[in-house]
């Protein structure tokens, strides 16, 4: 404990957590740093008076948490000598800082797996952490057993790919018992709520869903949202959109991707994915073009059309031939227009030797900050959640399946609502 010298009082108090910071089982790092910031702004406050030697009486209360528990020292401090008030300011600024060091730049685990969407904004988060930097686990490339537990107080996971894993594991108790335990994914799925009971009293959850899945559980299974929902749970944000995958900073723009800047329409076309349900979606060609088909009757004749294939597009059982018969069937959808497909260097591989209007795409990072022609419409497949909340333009979705409920809440929110990813809510809260 701190002493204050001069003419003081020292009051000791003991509060409840929750009273200063909702529902935190202990300090949170923003409570911490705010009060650090009042603490630095009166210890300014004094100097100045005394640069220009302004006589008075200062009253200054300071807040401080001690490292033991809940509890809070007030002092109480009647300065009546300058240079004494100015000591004893300073004393509590570095004492309060050195805590907020201790207690906000212990970095949390980060888990995630696979090289999609999640271990992308797996990345991000990573890369955006605004207290140490945290460690980054990839399950495709090291195994659960290999984590040490001990190192960390906050594990963040990251995805389906990593939740399932964490449930096949059998150290996935041991590993996150006792932690706080962040948790994002775009679809609350059966292996979701399997972890959520699996460890409920085990581990302290921050819960980071798009409004659209709570809306989504709430009516299909009352009680599973009613769990979710407990007291032991804590539900972040509920915003619109699934985590951003791309840094926000602007690269230069490479030059094969110029000619895209000013083509009239931009097709994000997706393809074969799961359902919250765990409905396997696979599409034939037929099905795509009855997709495609309100696009069409909305895009103007002779209008050049960019059309960016996901990697999902192609099923991986599909010969060339049966490649190249989807792209036709999709090249004559658009009869009327000038349309040029956009691919991976892996998709395009046996493509080029056909006569179809192909092109390696640029990154999926340098086409999300691109400088798009504000006349330039897009279009997106729902099924590429994460696009809507990487894509600076505005988006028009639209459903490869009519009657996919997650899509079609999910578009909704993505019209209806601000544009908001959980993103910054995990960097806020994903270890409150």
């Amino acid at each position: 404990m701190a002493t204050v010298y001069g003419k003081s009082k020292v009051h000791t108090l003991t509060i409840n957590g929750s009273m200063l910071a909702g529902r935190l089982a202990g300090p949170s790092c923003s409570h911490i740093y705010n009060v650090g910031m009042i603490t630095f702004s009166l210890y300014f406050t004094v100097l100045t008076f005394y640069l220009v030697e302004i006589p008075f009486n200062l009253n200054v209360l300071f807040l401080m948490y001690i490292i033991r528990g809940d509890i809070i020292h007030i002092f109480e401090i009647r300065a009546d000598d300058m240079y004494t008030t100015i000591r004893n300011t300073t004393l509590a600024m570095v004492a309060c800082f050195s805590y907020i060091a201790h207690a906000s730049t212990h970095p949390p685990l980060i888990i995630t797996r696979g090289a999609g969407g999640d271990a992308s904004g797996a990345a991000v988060i990573h890369d955006n952490w605004r207290h140490g930097t945290p460690d980054l686990v990839n399950l495709t490339d090291i195994p659960i057993d290999k984590i040490r537990p001990e190192k960390y107080r906050c594990v963040l996971i990251i995805g389906q790919g990593a939740i399932k894993e964490m449930l096949l594991a059998n150290n996935a108790s041991a590993i996150l018992s006792g932690k706080t335990v962040g948790l994002y994914t775009h679809l609350i799925d059966q292996n979701t709520l399997r972890l959520l009971r699996q460890l409920q009293n085990k581990v302290r959850f921050n819960l980071f869903f798009t409004r659209s899945q709570i809306t989504l559980l709430k009516l299909r299974n009352i009680s599973e949202y009613n769990f979710l929902s407990s007291k032991v749970n804590n539900v972040w944000g509920q915003d619109s959109l699934a985590i951003e995958t791309v840094a926000p900073d602007r690269g230069n723009i490479p030059e094969k991707a110029l000619p895209l800047k000013t083509t009239d329409y931009v097709i994000w076309l997706g393809g074969n994915y799961t359902t919250s349900s765990g409905t396997q979606r696979i599409f034939t060609n037929d099905q795509i073009v009855v997709a495609l088909k309100p696009l069409h009757n909305v895009i103007s004749p002779n209008a050049s059309i960019a059309i960016m294939l996901s990697p999902r597009f192609f099923d991986n059982s599909m010969s060339k031939e049966a490649k190249v018969k989807r792209l036709k069937a999709v090249l004559n959808t658009f009869s009327q227009n000038r349309v040029t497909f956009y691919m991976s260097k892996e998709m395009l591989a046996n493509l080029k030797e056909f006569d179809l209007p192909v092109q390696l795409s640029p990154s999926y990072a340098e086409l999300m900050r691109m400088p798009w022609a504000s006349a330039t419409r897009h279009f997106a497949s729902v099924d590429q959640y994460n696009l809507f909340a990487d894509l600076i333009p505005k988006v028009t979705p639209f459903l490869l399946e009519p009657n996919d409920a997650d899509q079609a809440l999910y578009a909704t929110d993505y019209l209806n609502t601000r544009r908001v990813s959980l993103t910054q809510n995990i960097l806020n809260h994903g270890c409150d």
